[in-house]
Order: C-alpha cells, then sequence, then structure tokens
C-alpha cells in the first residue's frame, strides 16, 4: 500500500536518498554488486523520505495486552478473560483463512505472480513477484529489469546504480506479497483482530468491520491500523489503513487508504484476489475517490531454490 503524501517521483526519492548514510555495494550470490543493507540501518532520514509512497507492510498499533489484578482478587479471572478473548481473536482470523484455503496456501511453499501496478503521478510497474507463504521473503523482477530480494533480513537491489533507494526497495518488498497473503496473516503471532464494529465502505455504507492491530516491535510500522472487511462468507473483500513508516500516527491518520479486492482467482483450492483498487478513504464516508489500481496474472504455487 502507499501514501501519496507528496507527488514525488521514484527518482526524485532516488537523488534524495541514495547518497545517504549506510548505503554501501557488496558482492552477493546471484547479484552483481548489488546494492545492500541490513533492515535495521535504514536511517530515519530515509524513512521520512520513504513514506512519499503510501504504504508498507500492513502492520498495526501498540495493543497492550497485559491483565492485571484488580486488588481484590480478579487477577487470575482477567488472565483467564484475556486468554479467552485472543483465542477468539485467533479463530476470527483462521476463519478468514479457511475461507480462502489455508490448508492448502499453507502447505505450498511459494506463490509467483505476474503484476501490473499503477499509481498515477507515482510509478507504474509490470513485472513478476515471489514470495514465500508466510510472506517474509520476496523477490521483485521488474520488467526493465530491476530485481528487488528480501531474504527475510536483508534488502538488496539490482542492478547497484538503479534509481530506487533501499528503504522504498524494502517497503514494495513487503507490501505486494503482503496485500496477496493477507487473508492468510490476520492471525499471525501478535496480530489482534478487535470486536466488530460498524465502520463505512463503498458510498459510505456501514458494515462490520474489525480493526487489525498489532503489538509493540511487531513489524517495521507497529503504530498502524487497518479495518478488516469480510462477507458473509467470512472473505476479504477489502481493508481501510493508514501508513506510520516514516510518519507519527497522528499525521497519518489525516489520510487514510484503503484496498478493494475486486476479484478471486480459484488456484489450487486456494482463493487469490487478482484485482485490486486503491482509494482513500474517510471514517465518516467510506470509500472516495481511485487513486491506483493492481492486478496479478498468471498466479501459481512454486518451490523455493536457487534460481527462484
Amino acid at each position: 500500500m502507499t501514501h501519496p503524501r507528496s507527488p514525488l517521483a521514484l527518482t526524485t526519492l532516488a537523488a534524495l536518498l541514495t547518497a545517504g548514510p549506510g548505503l554501501t555495494a557488496a558482492a552477493e550470490p546471484g547479484c552483481n554488486a548489488c546494492v545492500t543493507r541490513d533492515n535495521e540501518a535504514i536511517s530515519a532520514e530515509a524513512q521520512q523520505y520513504a513514506a512519499a509512497l503510501e504504504g508498507k507492510r500492513f502492520a498495526a498499533a501498540d495493543h497492550d495486552h497485559a491483565d492485571h489484578a484488580d486488588g481484590h482478587g480478579h487477577g487470575d479471572k482477567d488472565a483467564a478473560d484475556h486468554h479467552d478473548d485472543h483465542a477468539d481473536e485467533q479463530a476470527v482470523g483462521e476463519q478468514v483463512a479457511a475461507a480462502h484455503g489455508g490448508e492448502a496456501y499453507r502447505a505450498h511453499e511459494a506463490v509467483s505472480a505476474d503484476f501490473e501496478l499503477d499509481f498515477p503521478g507515482m510509478f507504474s510497474w509490470k513485472g513478476n513477484m515471489v514470495f514465500d507463504t508466510p510472506a517474509g521473503r520476496s523477490k521483485i523482477t521488474l520488467d526493465d529489469g530491476t530485481v528487488i530480494t528480501n531474504d527475510g533480513e536483508t534488502v538488496s537491489v539490482f542492478p547497484a546504480d538503479v534509481e530506487l533507494p533501499l528503504p522504498m526497495a524494502r517497503f514494495h518488498s513487503l507490501t505486494w506479497p503482503y496485500f496477496a497473503a493477507a487473508p492468510f496473516k490476520l492471525a499471525d503471532e501478535g496480530a489482534t483482530l478487535h470486536d466488530p464494529a460498524p465502520q463505512p465502505w463503498e458510498d459510505g455504507t456501514l458494515r462490520n468491520a474489525r480493526q487489525l492491530t498489532f503489538g509493540e516491535g511487531v513489524g517495521d510500522a507497529p503504530d498502524d491500523w487497518y479495518y478488516v472487511f469480510t462477507d458473509d462468507e467470512h472473505q476479504l473483500r477489502g481493508m481501510s489503513y493508514i501508513v506510520t513508516f516514516g510518519s507519527e500516527k497522528k499525521k497519518a491518520e489525516e489520510s487514510p487508504s484503503a484496498i478493494v479486492y475486486k476479484g478471486y482467482a480459484d488456484v489450487d483450492g486456494v482463493l487469490l484476489s487478482t484485482v485490486w483498487d486503491f482509494h482513500h478513504w474517510d471514517k465518516e464516508k467510506g470509500l472516495k475517490d481511485q487513486k491506483a489500481s493492481g492486478e496479478l496474472m498468471n498466479v501459481k504455487f512454486v518451490e523455493i531454490d536457487e534460481d527462484t
């Protein structure tokens, strides 16, 4: 997901970031003089500029799970209630996963898909992405020859002189796989699905949605949140969200966005969304004008090997 906080093009971001601190050139297997940097070394300055492209992996706001005794002997009961609540949250997440064929999905190692992403005024990409089913590792190959690789610890970009700064490369390596795998991520460790509450969607119509938040330190932007919209069959139909990567939560909440899942393909018994519309979203009016689109094609499961 991406928040157009400004109409900066990637080339402008590259001019600002590629000369930043912490960037090094290093040879890696299968990558001649790739530009690499440890994920944890992304500078605060780079994160600030990276926020110009709206989005990152869906993480969510800190949620305090701690239950304490109130001094009247209720501590054990509170802890038990908390455990039951967490079990309910996990059950809801697994229910959505099951509606999309979660068992079959998790039986595979990785997903491969050709894709098109069009964010007018920002970027328009065509290429292929491969990501492991937990959506923690990925390889994105663009039609122009650019390759973005995330091995779960380090992000690399090839060729070394490509006009794509590493913070943005990291963003892309996490965001698009997460959108594709979202139905299977709601019950992840550290994720909290809250009780359903009415939220506006198409034409401002109120629909029950569950807010998803993450615990402290979970993901790259634990202050993010999003609302999960499902249909009567528990299939994921869309999510509204904020992006705090490189920004304060209060500022991010001034410009929420939404992804609408418009098409699903049955891939070996697994329902994966192949048509994505991105909108501005308002907590009172719901979906506003469309700002971007995405499409997946030739979606298939693959095994991970040296060539993947």
